[in-house]
């Protein structure tokens, strides 16, 4: 991730790098925003968030663009249990259109 790119910046690049148009990437970044919670960091900078804010901007990276893989590596660590029991939700609701590889310690 780039230290000077906030997380709305983050999203409209990714999206844009993964062939969508501009305003796309801006329209599905404001739906992760709101997906995974992070309407109240969309302006911050990379570096300044924690380290499960952070998971949730990764995972929110990994699904824009509506991917038909998705690798994730420990998606949820480092996140409280709330917002850990939301993520396995979204990740069990994209099963069934994606081919989703997980790693995780049980």
């Amino acid at each position: 991730l780039f230290t000077y790119l906030t997380v709305m910046e983050h999203l409209i690049f990714f999206g844009v790098v993964k062939g969508m148009s501009f305003h796309k990437a801006r329209q599905e970044g404001q739906n992760m925003l709101q997906l995974m919670h992070l309407m109240d960091v969309q302006h911050s900078y990379i570096d300044t968030l924690s380290g499960g804010t952070l998971r949730k901007v990764s995972l929110s990276i990994a699904l824009i663009g509506n991917p038909k893989v998705l690798l994730l590596d420990e998606p949820t660590l480092g996140m409280d249990p709330e917002t850990r029991r939301d993520v396995w939700d979204l990740i069990l609701r994209k099963r069934g259109n994606h081919t989703i590889i997980i790693t995780t310690q049980l």
